[in-house]
């Protein structure tokens, strides 16, 4: 079937790993933003760029992570998705990201440090899914 096949693929130690490359790039990038954030209160042109450019590939990295997450769920099923709870971890951390990123491109949210600071320690929870993927 065809969900079969999608496990199957999504399960791969080929897909693993890539999930774990781009985790650890996610954390790496959100270790920098923070740093920046925390160590500037005004931020000049260049390294103003250099931050949308890590936003841009925040958002393909969410993406691939959203992604994940639903193929995983629809290759697994609700019952057994959710009887692995990282897969739950990762499925509330992602909804998250997602929430607080869009939140943010709306400008629903006063994009103050206080609150650039609270979407750095989200991706960094991102991070904490690597425990999920390491098996001893």
């Amino acid at each position: 079937s065809c969900s079969a096949r999608v496990r199957f693929y999504m399960l791969s130690l080929e897909v693993q790993l890539i999930m774990v490359l781009m985790l650890l790039l996610d954390a790496s990038l959100g270790i920098y933003s923070l740093v920046i954030d925390l160590r500037h209160d005004e931020i000049d042109e260049e390294t103003k760029r250099t931050l949308d450019i890590i936003a841009y590939i925040n958002y393909g990295i969410l993406g691939v992570f959203g992604l994940e997450s639903l193929l995983k769920l629809f290759s697994f099923g609700l019952r057994n998705f959710c009887k692995d709870l990282w897969n739950v971890f990762d499925l509330v951390v992602v909804l998250g990201s997602i929430v607080s990123t869009e939140l943010m491109l709306a400008r629903l949210v006063k994009v103050a440090k206080t609150e650039r600071v609270c979407v750095h320690l989200v991706q960094a929870a991102r991070a904490c899914r690597i425990f999920g993927r390491v098996e001893p």
